[in-house]
């Protein structure tokens, strides 16, 4: 390659970023790179994609122009609320993950999360049902403000830990599971063929359990400052 010429290049200097609309009821959307795209770690992409294409299908599919400017205006802030749920992983607390009592409890809540409010509506289909986004899109609410005080505040110990203690020698095994609240999420993966209403019940049930596992998290931190 060292002879031929390069004609033109392109690039992102910064890698994530977010669309000021992704879909229309004028029968146009946007999905995967083109659309709102997050840091590659933890593969959010693929993620994005799956919902994103769930929803442009279902709005393929949807032939009444009534109802499919429904499903697009909500779409939309769906869409939205998923990407945004992302970047405090990113934007707050990305450079924890070289400490690993950080990291393990920025990963199992990040876990808890995900299976609540991604894997569970999807495995049971409740994200192209309208009836199911009100009470979802209400839930998600409250968990953006709690999700990124959380993110901060790992940061935050990090940041103290960083100058106070030096890194193990080794690595300190442990199994994620031995987290209550994740172990709790991670049974909502054999929860399947809900209806929208079981589904709100269960989610608002989840939420419950989730702020309690933020607490959880914030007095495993304030326990170890104390010492």
């Amino acid at each position: 390659m060292k002879s031929r010429k390069i004609l033109d290049q392109g690039a992102f200097r910064d890698f994530s970023y977010d669309c000021q609309q992704t879909i229309s009821d004028s029968r146009w959307a946007l999905t995967g790179e083109a659309g709102r795209f997050a840091d590659p770690l933890y593969s959010p992409g693929g993620d994005r994609i799956a919902l994103h294409n769930t929803l442009i299908t279902d709005c393929i599919l949807t032939n009444d122009p009534r109802q499919l400017r429904t499903k697009t205006r909500v779409y939309e802030v769906l869409m939205r609320a998923l990407y945004q749920a992302y970047v405090p992983s990113y934007a707050v607390s990305y450079e924890v993950l070289g400490d690993q009592e950080c990291f393990t409890v920025k990963y199992a809540w990040e876990l808890a999360v995900y299976f609540t409010f991604f894997v569970f509506p999807f495995i049971n289909e409740l994200f192209t049902d309208l009836r199911f986004a009100a009470s979802y899109l209400r839930e998600f609410a409250k968990l953006g403000e709690l999700n990124r005080s959380l993110q901060q505040y790992i940061t935050d110990y990090y940041r103290w830990k960083k100058l106070r203690y030096d890194p193990p020698n080794g690595p300190q095994f442990f199994d994620f599971m031995e987290l209550g609240g994740l172990r709790s999420t991670e049974r909502l993966f054999y929860q399947v063929g809900l209806t929208a209403v079981e589904g709100a019940t269960v989610l608002a049930q989840e939420s419950v359990k989730l702020t309690e596992f933020a607490r959880y998290i914030v007095a495993h931190i304030g326990a170890a400052v104390s010492i």
